[in-house]
């Protein structure tokens, strides 16, 4: 999408499958799909439409993703 100010703003997919990520410092909410991540703390979270995250710089997660995944995510620069 773009970027406001030093705001990067967009949107993000991925069809299924898992992936692993080390985080931005960011907020989403999903609009399409199933999927969950898990981080490195062992602590996970459901995404589901509808769902919004804060993720931090550095985490390091694991996304299992179950059906495509659709989100608009918002980073600070």
């Amino acid at each position: 999408m773009g970027e406001f100010r030093g705001i990067e703003v967009g949107l993000w997919a991925l069809t299924g499958g898992t992936v692993r990520d080390v985080e931005a410092d960011e907020i989403f909410v999903v609009l399409d799909g199933e999927a969950t991540v898990r981080f490195d703390t062992g602590e996970s979270v459901e995404l589901t439409p509808g769902v919004v995250v804060r993720l931090h710089a550095g985490e390091r997660a694991e996304w299992e993703v179950r059906t495509a995944l659709r989100k608009l995510y918002v980073v600070a620069g």
